[in-house]
């Protein structure tokens, strides 16, 4: 998204409570998707300079950070294969569909979809949450914090808003 283009984006954001929300076309993992943007905000305030850069920061660093993170999932990914997977089957589950065994990061593509990013008020640039759905939690799905452009912990998908604010465990 160009400079020109951010500027009208942010201008079309629509008020939720204390949340300014927006969307655009992201691609992650090679897949397209319709990344929901939201900024923490009261109707009075604008978005602010930090949340600007921020976002101008995830634009124009989305390959570099995608690397990072997509790493960063994939080591999580496989430390709840290994601790879930062999339980779930001693007990007749089948969870090849949403747990499937796999060796490469590409493969988590069909298994996890970024769908939100929170950017919060009064944090430092690069300071932010990313919310996934994951296949093999699809009631809490999957939270990231990311700081200073870095992933500093992953839960679940309701705590991408607490990570991006407070603490979190470590990755």
């Amino acid at each position: 998204m160009q400079s020109k283009q951010l500027r009208a984006w942010l201008g079309e954001l629509e008020q939720e409570d204390r949340v300014k929300l927006g969307s655009f076309e992201h691609v992650f993992l090679g897949v397209p998707v319709d990344l929901e943007v939201h900024f923490a905000a009261s109707a009075e305030q604008r978005v602010s300079p930090r949340q600007k850069a921020t976002l101008r920061g995830f634009l124009s660093t989305r390959e570099r950070l995608e690397k990072r993170l997509s790493k960063a999932l994939f080591r999580r990914y496989q430390r709840i294969f290994a601790l879930q997977h062999a339980s779930y089957a001693a007990s007749g589950i089948d969870v090849d569909d949403y747990l499937p065994a796999i060796s490469e990061v590409a493969q988590l593509a069909p298994l996890l979809t970024l769908q939100s990013m929170y950017l919060p008020r009064r944090r430092a640039v690069g300071t932010f949450g990313l919310g996934f759905w994951a296949a093999w939690d699809r009631e809490q799905g999957l939270g990231v914090r990311i700081v200073d452009w870095k992933v500093r912990g992953i839960g679940t998908f309701d705590a991408h808003r607490r990570y991006a604010v407070g603490t979190s465990p470590a990755v």
